[in-house]
This record gives structure tokens, sequence and C-alpha cells, in this order.
């Protein structure tokens, strides 16, 4: 009768081998994860900083129903249509320069169904922008915050900033 004989000097090399090399390859991939995360957060922290800018360019338009109009004002119709210019010209430029950081965001976050709606919305708002942008000069300064769908927007943008809030701390991931 043969006895079986393990070496066990060599087994425990090559559990050992085994065993770094998994924890090793955890570490890693927790570590991209994180990372990942941390990208993700940033960017989220930049759109906020830039929703702001457009909420500010939006919440302009209060400041042309607050001046007043008429003979001994000639000074403020001056100042409402530059306030206009300046909104229009703005909100343009504001599109121009953030409408891919939108996409990218949707993209970041695995398209996130609450947020892809949110930013969708937005996007929407400022598509039809343009148009109301071509109607300018035909809209009444008191009725241009309804043209411009300010209160919508407004509130889109707050819905959009709440939906960015889980990724921005960490408490929600791709």
């Amino acid at each position: 009768m043969e006895i079986c004989t393990v070496d066990w000097k060599a087994i425990s090399g090559l559990v050992s081998a085994i065993i770094g090399a998994t924890v090793a390859w955890a570490i890693s991939e927790k570590w991209r994860g994180q990372k990942a995360s941390e990208e993700i957060s940033k960017e989220c922290k930049e759109l906020w900083t830039k929703l702001d800018e457009l909420e500010k360019l939006y919440n302009i338009l209060d400041d042309l129903r607050e001046l007043p109009v008429g003979l001994e004002y000639k000074s403020n119709i001056k100042d409402k249509f530059e306030i206009r210019k300046l909104f229009f010209s703005n909100v343009k430029e504001w599109t121009y320069l953030n409408l891919s950081k939108l996409e990218y965001i949707k993209v970041l976050t695995n398209n996130d169904e609450i947020l892809v709606k949110n930013v969708d919305l937005l996007t929407s708002n400022l598509d039809s922008f343009y148009t109301q942008r071509l109607l300018q000069r035909f809209i009444n300064d008191n009725d241009l915050q309804d043209h411009v769908k300010n209160n919508e927007v407004l509130s889109n943008i707050k819905n959009l900033k709440n939906s960015l809030v889980p990724f921005i701390k960490f408490s929600k991931s791709t």
C-alpha cells in the first residue's frame, strides 16, 4: 500500500501567489471605480457651476420688469434694450459652450434615467430659445419671460441640479 504525501511547502507558495494576485486585482478594480466616480463628480460640479451661470442669465429678465418706462425714463428704455440684447447673446453663448458638456454628462453617468430626462428637458428649452431669439424684436418686454419659457427653464435647471447631487456626493455610481 502506497501512502500519498503532499508537499505542503510547494503548495503554500502557490496559494500565497494566487491570494496575492487576487487581492491586487480586487484593489485595482476598486481604485478604478473610485477614480471613475471622482471624474464624474468633478464633471458634475463643473456643470453645476455652468448651470448657475445660466440661471443668473434667466434671472436677469426680472430686471426688465422692474425698470419703469415713460418719457421721464428714456435712459431706461436703452437699459431694457441692452438687457434684452445681453440676455439673448449670453444665453446663445452659454448654449454654444455647454451643450456638449450636457451630452457628455449623460454618457459619463451611463445614461442615468432621471439625469437624462432633466438634460433633455433643458436642451429642449434651449432649442426653442433660438426661435424666440429670432422673434425677439416682436416680443413685448412684459411677455419676454413667457416667450423664453423663463419659469420653465429655471425649474428645469433646478431639477437638473438636483439630479446631479447624487453623483457629486458619490452616493450614486455608474
